[in-house]
């Protein structure tokens, strides 16, 4: 499992102390799966905090941060899923 499961996993033992370690598991699993297509929001504040682009020259820039941001993200999610 990685680091993040095992992260969202113990979070929701925290909070949830009937879990079982197999249904936490199963619930960071989901959780973090549910993550893996970002909002235009998370996009656009990704792209500004790797670029420091506040939007204001670009008219586009919900397409540029998409463009730059989604494969990043996604891989990490993937990841995180590993």
């Amino acid at each position: 499992m990685s680091e993040m499961l095992d992260r969202v996993a113990w979070a929701l033992r925290q909070k949830m102390a009937t879990l079982s370690n197999p249904e936490a598991d199963e619930l960071a699993r989901v959780a973090i799966g549910a993550m893996r297509v970002p909002t235009d929001e998370m996009c656009s504040k990704g792209y500004g905090a790797g670029t420091g682009d506040d939007g204001a020259h670009y008219d586009n820039r919900r397409e540029l941060a998409r463009g730059r941001v989604v494969p990043a993200w996604e891989a990490m999610i993937d990841a995180a899923l590993s």
